[in-house]
């Protein structure tokens, strides 16, 4: 199942992509002073069919010590694609971390590893 990030805004101030899952900070500082990337986590199924008919997808962003920076949840219908989720987050490594859990009891699960500098 890929997992796609993908910057989000402008780059003036919000970042650059500079590979994939490779982005560079904004030259903007947000309201706490800090350089940051907006991005934007979307995950799609391969095949282009959906997974379910009805599914929750739980998605979370883990910095390099593990601990979660962001953690979205939504139900969904059809379950061939999920995501949506904007966020701003500052330099370091990053993990998206995707778990889809359908309603027959088949579970997902993705990761996919980003870094922001």
């Amino acid at each position: 199942m890929p997992l796609i990030i993908k910057g989000h805004g402008s780059p003036a101030d919000s970042g650059t992509e500079i590979a994939p899952n490779h982005f560079a900070v904004g030259s903007i500082l947000k309201d706490i002073g800090a350089l940051y990337a907006s991005l934007n986590l979307h995950w799609e199924n391969d095949n282009g069919r959906g997974v379910g008919q009805y599914c929750v997808e739980k998605s979370k962003v883990l910095d390099a010590s593990g601990s979660v920076m962001l953690t979205r949840e939504q139900k969904l219908g059809g379950c061939d694609n999920g995501g949506g989720w904007g966020f701003n987050i500052g330099p370091g490594s990053y993990t998206y971390v995707l778990d889809v859990d359908v309603r027959d009891g088949e579970s997902l699960h993705a990761e996919q590893s980003f870094l922001v500098e």
